[in-house]
């Protein structure tokens, strides 16, 4: 949602190799449908709790992502020491 926006200003600033990592992108990316999310469920009247439940659980899948090399299976627990 956000993340095209973000392309265009660094573009136009002359900063569009930030987003050339892997990490920022991913963070980038994360917070982009984090906060999509977040205002969809507050237009829904999700409670909060939710809706914080919902963004943790964005930024920790990306964060086990990034560290085993590899995407977590739904229904089962990141495993933090696992290698590729």
């Amino acid at each position: 949602m956000f993340y095209p926006l973000l392309t265009w200003v660094l573009d136009r600033l002359g900063r569009g190799d930030l987003l050339d990592a892997a990490i920022p992108t991913a963070l980038v990316m994360a917070t982009s449908m984090t906060l999509g999310m977040s205002i969809w469920m507050a237009i829904r009247r999700h409670s909060w709790r939710f809706i914080l439940e919902m963004g943790a659980a964005m930024y920790l899948s990306s964060s086990c992502s990034r560290r085993t090399g590899r995407a977590c299976s739904p229904g089962t627990a990141c495993s933090w020491s696992a290698t590729s």
